[in-house]
């Protein structure tokens, strides 16, 4: 696989993501979840872009195209 399918393939992954903690912390508020839910579906709100970001550095680094060499 060559990096930028593996980069589009992460892109959707982590707006699926991203998406499903939105829905997830919707309902919750809502439905009168306690306060600690709600807090690490922000939490995680906030950290899985991070996450994803760190991977794609990983994989922009380790990955190499022939115009590099």
């Amino acid at each position: 696989m060559n990096r930028e399918k593996i980069k589009k393939i992460l892109a959707w992954i982590c707006i699926a993501v991203i998406f499903g903690l939105v829905i997830a912390l919707i309902v919750c508020s809502f439905t009168h979840q306690s306060t600690g839910v709600i807090l690490s579906l922000l939490f995680c709100l906030m950290v899985v872009p991070a996450v994803f970001y760190i991977i794609l550095n990983y994989i922009k680094k380790t990955t190499h195209t022939d115009a590099e060499d």
